[in-house]
């Protein structure tokens, strides 16, 4: 099969290519895709009435977001009050209602719950155009300063908790960074917040699926083939490049639109041929690229009182025997598996309410711990899950029934993304390399032929769903730029 223009990838990126495309009446192109479904790391679940969003779930900002704009103009943000997530880690204000537990069961003060999130909104807001050659990575500059701010008299009841509170921040931070330790994450960040609400939510009747259908809307059936997994890019000839696909399937185009997660890129580097340029390699290599997961437990009722109404986070206090070691022990015998407990529940931030339902908790896990809940069978993470809150709420004295259904990302290990997002790491600031040089199109002589897009390779943008969006239309613009010039020729 031909086409002049092959998109390798129908995530957020790929249809936002093929949109740009139609926009400039370009309609010779096919995007392939590798899963039976379109939204790549966006994958909107239908529970009940409304959607379970297993990957990307807010908009992160207003002016000047992409995604935000065709939300608002298409009505598909919620119907709340203002459109945010009951869950707002970035406001301190929205802590009020997150009750902060200890693993012996007690709760913290409202008061402390609320300092530990206005310290941890300040600690996040440090990460953004900071520029500061005293720290090598994002971690020592957090370390130090918590510290500096336990020293103020207003946290000073927050020093007897210490080391749980950061390790809590800590595993907070990684799963906003997609890290696996705030040590690898660059301390000089160049990520971008969109003015307004950093945590905006669509309608979780209509999921964030509804923006997938919105950028493919103009595009039919002929553009699009699903279920074709590239196993080969061999542009070695100089007039087609030759896609070769898991089924068999061969195709041939004059260009081609990578949209492939920097994950497939940094586990997949045979796929082309011939390699990469080295600059191009070093970039894959360098940039960060990280786990995060959720665990979604739906219950027949909601169960949690009005004082926790936003969830609950774990802080995690020295004991001699934890419980919770016990609680897979019990499970084990039960149940007659005897797998290796890997410790992955305590790298677990929490459980907090989802927007869209008033019976879900979702928890949220990063990084080894992640990936290592994601090689236990689901049943024994649900076990896990529900022991862990009732350890951790002990002392609340709550009837915490058993769920109906649980559901669970496990993007580590998924064979199309290899993670969640990217970050920049410090082995980008050591080297001088970052996403500019991974969204560098792959040249032969002054023509390009391998264009790349995709949130890792937005400069400011990255990890996010309108960085993805705004990648595709910039290499769809580039091509179509590049398609004029040579009609010139």
């Amino acid at each position: 099969m031909k086409a002049k223009l092959l998109i390798i990838g129908a995530g957020p990126s790929g249809l936002a290519a093929g949109e740009r495309l139609i926009d400039s009446s370009f309609q010779d192109f096919i995007i392939l895709e590798a899963r039976h479904r379109i939204g790549g790391r966006i994958n909107s679940i239908l529970q009940g009435s409304s959607y379970i969003e297993l990957g990307a779930q807010w908009i992160h900002g207003e002016e000047g977001n992409v995604t935000y704009g065709i939300a608002k103009a298409q009505d598909l943000l919620s119907r709340g009050k203002d459109g945010s997530s009951q869950f707002m880690l970035d406001e301190a204000s929205e802590w009020s209602n997150v009750l902060f537990l200890r693993s012996d069961g007690s709760a913290l003060m409202d008061s402390s719950s609320r300092k530990i999130g206005f310290v941890t909104s300040m600690m996040e807001s440090m990460e953004l155009g900071l520029d500061c050659d005293e720290y090598r990575s994002a971690g020592n500059h957090h370390v130090a300063a918590f510290n500096e701010m336990l020293q103020e008299n207003r946290f000073h009841e927050l020093q007897a908790e210490r080391e749980a509170i950061l390790d809590w921040i800590h595993r907070y931070i990684n799963s906003v960074d997609a890290a696996d330790d705030w040590e690898q994450v660059a301390n000089a960040n160049t990520y971008w917040r969109c003015p307004g609400n950093t945590n905006v939510c669509l309608e979780p009747k209509l999921g964030y699926v509804s923006v997938l259908n919105h950028l493919k809307r103009k595009f039919g059936d002929q553009h699009l083939m699903l279920g074709k997994e590239v196993t080969e890019i061999n542009y070695s000839n100089k007039s087609i490049i030759a896609v070769t696909c898991a089924d068999g399937t061969r195709f041939e185009c004059q260009k081609c639109i990578l949209t492939l997660p920097l994950g497939v890129l940094k586990n997949r580097p045979g796929i082309f041929v011939p390699s990469l340029p080295q600059r191009k390699k070093d970039a894959i290599d360098a940039l960060g690229f990280g786990a995060v997961d959720k665990i979604f437990l739906i219950f027949k009722t909601r169960w949690w009182p009005e004082t926790a109404g936003g969830g609950f986070s774990f802080l995690w206090t020295n004991e001699p025997e934890p419980e919770y070691q016990l609680a897979i022990i019990r499970w084990n015998e039960r149940k007659k598996f005897c797998t290796l407990f890997q410790g992955w529940p305590r790298s677990l931030l929490g459980f907090y309410a989802d927007p869209g339902y008033e019976n879900v908790l979702c928890g949220w896990i990063s990084g080894d711990g992640a990936r290592a809940m994601e090689k236990v069978p689901v049943e024994k993470v649900e076990y896990v899950c529900v022991a862990l809150l009732r350890k951790f709420t002990r002392g609340l004295n709550l009837d915490i029934p058993e769920p109906v259904a649980i559901h669970r990302s496990t993007w580590g290990s998924d064979e199309f993304s290899r993670g969640s997002y990217s970050y920049r790491s410090v082995v980008c600031d050591e080297k001088g390399i970052g996403a500019v040089d991974l969204a560098e199109p792959v040249c032969d002589g002054s023509e390009n032929r391998l264009y790349f897009a995709g949130e890792a390779t937005h400069s400011n943008f990255y990890s996010t769903v309108h960085g993805a969006i705004e990648t595709g239309y910039r290499e769809a613009d580039r091509f179509i730029e590049d398609e004029k010039r040579d009609l010139l020729k």
